[in-house]
């Protein structure tokens, strides 16, 4: 990595940086954008994102709120980030907006330079907050990037996309954040409106009767999902390794340099074959949005045992 490149980031961040506070203070009743967490000037990816679609996610955690996930990626950031976490009226930016993130595969990490996420919260209360501070956002970036305010088009290179579009036209099995907005009372026309004409404030939504809280989309135990180049069989279980066996972000491919030892458990949701190895596909508990993979049978030899 060219230290004239590291610079150049560093200095980005502090340009942005000022631009921000140019922007955002002067608003009447803004968000606040705390930059606590984010990235410094040589962690995260170094590539300039192509200013072409904003993405938009919610956290997948019903356990956390956006703090405690802005705090988790700035320390995993080598796994996965985003460029801001929501948290009621306060936007914690972790990635250098411009910069390619990485929240929702190479095809949209590269188009956006702003992917946001709104957390998870079931009191009406904060998800007013947390759904005007999004909406907020979004607009501001694509203002910021002159990128057009229309929802999920047709249009591979224009707009917001929400990462259930980027799922259904690109690739993944992720469908946020419409599960979780529609729980919270906000429809698809809703949220695309809002985002085309900007809200003040929204109605709070009665508290929903949840029996069970909202769990990240899984692939259900029929059919095949994408990762990438690589179609993967679905199927749920519990593999043991009996030796250690390495981690990997693709079968085979890209070692994390984590490892899984004998008397461990993964629970998997697939499998895949790539050359002589068989590999389980699982989500990590940090991320359900990513999978991530371990060998199983090298060449019919079984490395461990399955329940």
């Amino acid at each position: 990595m060219k230290i004239k490149t590291k610079y150049a980031k560093i200095m980005a961040t502090i340009a942005v940086a000022f631009s921000f506070a140019l922007i955002y203070t002067n608003k009447v009743e803004a968000y606040e954008i705390n930059k606590t967490y984010q990235l410094a000037g040589n962690q995260g990816d170094m590539r300039v994102a192509k200013r072409n679609v904003i993405i938009a996610h919610d956290v997948g955690n019903p356990t956390t709120l956006g703090l405690n996930n802005a705090i988790y990626m700035n320390r995993t950031f080598n796994s996965a980030y985003t460029h801001f976490v929501i948290d009621g009226d306060t936007a914690y930016q972790v990635g250098t907006p411009g910069y390619v993130a990485w929240g929702a595969g190479s095809w949209a990490n590269e188009n956006s330079p702003a992917q946001i996420e709104i957390d998870n919260s079931y009191d009406p209360a904060h998800f007013a907050k947390s759904y005007k501070t999004y909406i907020e956002l979004i607009r501001d970036m694509a203002k910021k990037y002159r990128i057009d305010l229309t929802l999920d088009s047709s249009n591979l290179y224009a707009g917001v996309k929400t990462h259930a579009w980027v799922t259904a036209n690109i690739w993944g099995d992720h469908m946020d954040p419409y599960d979780y907005l529609a729980s919270m009372g906000v429809s698809k026309t809703k949220f695309a409106n809002d985002i085309r004409n900007g809200t003040g404030s929204i109605e709070k939504p009665s508290k929903p009767e949840i029996t069970n809280p909202v769990a990240p989309v899984k692939p259900s135990t029929n059919g095949t999902f994408k990762d990438g180049q690589y179609t993967i069989t679905k199927e749920t279980g519990t593999f043991y390794p009996d030796r250690a066996l390495s981690i990997y972000e693709y079968p085979g491919i890209s070692n994390t340099g984590v490892k899984y030892y004998k008397g461990e458990s993964v629970k998997y949701v697939g499998y895949v074959r790539n050359g002589g190895y068989l590999y389980v596909a699982y989500h990590p508990a940090f991320n359900e949005r990513l999978t991530y993979y371990v060998a199983c049978r090298d060449n019919g030899e079984a490395l461990g045992k399955f329940k």
